[in-house]
């Protein structure tokens, strides 16, 4: 039982994620996943315990002092020796530097998935929408390509990670095949499952009129990279578009000299990072590949034509 857990049970669920793949990705999972799933799990069984559920909490807190951020503000080195509780569950976290996938790997993928998924990871890696976001837009978030005459991105609103709404800078040629998507296979595909279109407002479907599912494009993605034999996952997309969008906004400031264009703070509005300093992170890729400099986010593209 839930209110039976004791700290022993704790370590073997966190030794478990450690040492065994993830049924998903068939790969095991990371440091950041571990220790998010452990402190979810705390915060229950300290709810629990403040409404005397419980009568003690099944693990143990560390003092830690408190580090100075990227993004502190001015005198917070005046409070590196508050006192911090660290779950004494988590394990040791080293950031490690995104990297992006190359047009070939793209376009290896995408070999492997069908003409839906294909679809949507063109719109990942061309948006740097997350997966949620992806699978979260409906039918009534597409407009009519027919009124949108020839401009070259469309802002699709969306809510995005903790609950911050921000614009989707969709290609002109993505949206065209979404509603070429929407015309020719989805709608089909509903009225053969006598379905109304007009009743489901979820944009991507399965073959059975279901939403389509975060594991589900997971699995699929994942499979399709096995087959291309590239280890990456669905958030390597939004990786990729991050790196070559700053590649581009950094030469275009190098070449063009324009002052009033911010590399990071334009990739964070994109990204929808409620940090600057999460978004920075992005320029140590870019700095270790300064080939990307030569490219730009037209590379990409160009694969989705």
């Amino acid at each position: 039982m839930w209110d039976e857990i004791e700290e022993g049970h704790l370590r073997a669920y966190r030794n478990q994620m450690l040492y065994h793949p993830s049924s998903v990705t068939g790969r095991a999972y990371s440091a950041r996943t571990v220790n998010g799933r452990l402190r979810r799990l705390a915060m229950f069984y300290n709810w629990a315990w403040r409404r005397s559920l419980i009568a003690r909490v099944p693990f143990e807190y560390d003092t830690v002092r408190a580090p100075i951020s990227a993004d502190a503000q001015l005198l917070a080195h005046l409070h590196t020796g508050d006192a911090l509780p660290a779950l004494d569950l988590t394990v040791r976290e080293y950031k490690s530097i995104p990297t992006a996938l190359s047009v070939d790997d793209l376009r290896r993928v995408r070999a492997h998935l069908g003409p839906r998924d294909g679809l949507i990871t063109d719109l990942a890696v061309s948006t740097g929408a997350r997966r949620m976001e992806v699978l979260g837009l409906t039918v009534n978030d597409i407009p009519d390509s027919h009124a949108l005459g020839d401009m070259p991105f469309v802002a699709i609103p969306i809510t995005g990670k903790g609950g911050r709404r921000r614009a989707l800078q969709v290609p002109l040629p993505i949206i065209d095949r979404i509603n070429r998507y929407i015309g020719e296979v989805r709608e089909p595909l509903l009225r053969r499952q006598s379905v109304d279109p007009s009743t489901t407002a979820a944009l991507w479907i399965t073959a059975g009129g279901e939403p389509v599912t975060a594991k589900s494009l997971t699995k699929q993605f994942v499979h399709a990279c096995g087959l291309a034999g590239i280890r990456a996952t669905f958030h390597s997309l939004r990786h990729t578009y991050a790196i070559f969008m700053l590649a581009t906004l950094t030469r275009r400031l190098r070449h063009e000299g324009d002052g009033h264009i911010n590399a990071v703070k334009t990739l964070q509005l994109l990204l929808g990072h409620a940090s600057l300093h999460t978004t920075s992170t992005y320029l140590n890729a870019v700095r270790l590949d300064p080939q990307l400099l030569s490219g730009s986010i037209n590379d990409l593209y160009q694969t989705l034509q």
